[in-house]
């Protein structure tokens, strides 16, 4: 942070204006000096104090008038631009235009700030601004190009066309985002809604809602009430207040976390056991984490047996075509006659 002041002495009247750089150096006024060119008229370096002063004009025209060599690059040798510039642009050494401070468009045709009044003017800065009645603004963005009739800010632009919502001043948001009242926020997976809060900025598919500005937290992401958490490949996120509100768990147990266990496994309170032949049960012990149809219960963590196997108390035995038992021990493991003695029935 140089010291920059404004020599208001040098404005009135005059086609230039001076500004004055406190303890920059010899060196660096003296690359200024040496690139100067464009808008710069004159750099003056004082050696003794390392200050400089540097002498604008107020537009590229006046430069020309008064014969100066303009634009120029760092070595002050002339440069061209490929495009005819509008008298409120200059020619960069880049080789194209840039509207002036004060002024905005392409380059070739430049307008001030407040200088737009119609549709046509906008159009004339680029294809792609409409006017709100008070200013131009950008009806593109990644889907496209959807100019309105113009005139207010319903009219400026027909976001709709591109899927996009429509900001406050009448531009669009990017494509798949909604307007909060404040920013766009992406919408994925969901769409656009009216927009203008955060509560109508997006609706979310399959997916929680982030509270802090309205956008979707993405698929298989719920809303926890403080962030976006991810619910596991068998969650679908919620839009909730809490981790244990946040995730839907459609086959699988939900954790003591709020997050899913795999597609048909199921919560014994301390892991995610597998519910082969059954379904999860409503989970947090081992007696619940699985309703085991087919066969019998792994009572030592609630896993089911293979199809077919009952729980002898220690292990899953084969009950070889007969029915399961009620399980828990070599008696009840299986339904059968002739039974072996880990309670299996003989094939």
């Amino acid at each position: 942070g140089n010291n920059i002041t404004l020599d208001t002495n040098s404005i009135a009247g005059n086609t230039t204006f001076k500004l004055k750089m406190a303890g920059i150096g010899k060196d660096v006024c003296e690359q200024m000096k040496n690139s100067k060119g464009g808008m710069v008229r004159e750099v003056v370096c004082d050696e003794a104090t390392g200050n400089a002063t540097i002498t604008y004009y107020k537009n590229l025209a006046t430069n020309e008038a008064e014969g100066e060599k303009s634009p120029t690059d760092g070595s002050g040798a002339e440069v061209s631009c490929n495009e005819t510039c509008d008298k409120n642009a200059t020619c960069l050494p880049a080789g194209y235009c840039q509207c002036n401070l004060g002024y905005y468009g392409d380059g070739t045709t430049c307008i001030s700030d407040n200088g737009a009044d119609s549709l046509e003017d906008c159009q004339a800065l680029s294809e792609s601004y409409g006017w709100n009645g008070e200013q131009c603004v950008n009806c593109s963005n990644s889907g496209g190009t959807a100019i309105g009739s113009g005139g207010s800010v319903e009219t400026a632009c027909d976001c709709d066309n591109i899927y996009a919502a429509t900001k406050t001043d009448g531009s669009c948001c990017d494509m798949e985002a909604g307007w909060n009242g404040t920013k766009c926020v992406y919408c994925l997976p969901g769409y656009y809604s009216s927009g203008g809060s955060v509560e109508t900025a997006c609706n979310c598919m399959s997916s929680g809602k982030n509270k802090s500005d309205g956008s979707c937290c993405g698929s298989g992401y719920g809303w926890d009430g403080a962030k976006c958490m991810y619910c596991g490949d068998d969650g679908q996120g919620l839009t909730g207040d809490s981790p244990e509100t946040a995730c839907q768990c459609n086959m699988s147990g939900k954790k003591s976390d709020g997050t899913c266990c795999e597609s048909e496994y199921g919560w014994n309170g301390t892991k995610c056991v597998h519910c082969q032949g059954g379904l999860p049960g409503s989970g947090g012990s081992v007696e619940t984490a699985c309703n085991c149809m087919s066969s019998g219960t792994n009572k030592s963590d609630g896993s089911c047996c293979e199809v077919g196997y009952g729980w002898n108390g220690t292990q899953c035995v084969p009950c070889n075509a007969n029915p399961i038992g009620q399980g828990g021990s070599v008696e009840t493991a299986c339904q059968c006659e002739n039974k072996n003695s880990d309670g299996s029935c003989v094939s």
